[in-house]
């Protein structure tokens, strides 16, 4: 499993490693920058083959754009607008989901009125609150499939 977060919501990450280890009950530590993003990366044994991107379109548009031939994972989550944009990098096979959203607009809300860190999205907080326990049923039923 890896969680990137976009360089320019580097602040986000205390709030974000917080509500990653209530979820995954492990630690995610920052790593190196790569093409902009921040990988989290998780101390332990990690879950099925998932990745998280979390950034503006156009940040998670260029980290395809250089990185989609790379990406092992079968399941990719997208946190961001405009996410029906991203196809173009799909590739056969790869499950994707984004965060729910209206007319493309996936809206935030004030983390810290939750508890959060971070701003969330309407998909992280139902996620977070999910009695599902297998994390393939629990994305599909909390983020969109693209």
């Amino acid at each position: 499993m890896k969680y990137l977060v976009a360089e320019t919501q580097a602040y986000e990450i205390p709030g974000r490693q917080e509500y990653l280890y209530d979820i995954f009950h492990l630690f995610f530590i920052p790593q190196n920058t790569i093409d902009g993003f921040i990988p989290l990366t998780p101390l332990g044994v990690a879950e099925p083959s998932i990745l998280f991107l979390v950034g503006h379109y156009d940040q998670i548009a260029k980290y395809l754009a250089h990185n989609a031939d790379q990406i092992e994972e079968k399941t990719i989550v997208f946190i961001t607008c405009y996410a029906n944009y991203l196809k173009i990098y799909k590739k056969n096979k790869v499950k994707w989901f984004t965060s729910f959203s209206k007319n493309e607009i996936s809206y935030c809300y004030a983390g810290d009125n939750y508890g959060f860190g971070f701003e969330i999205t309407e998909s992280e907080l139902n996620f977070y609150n999910s009695k599902e326990t297998d994390i393939l049923k629990r994305i599909k039923e909390n983020f969109k499939a693209l």
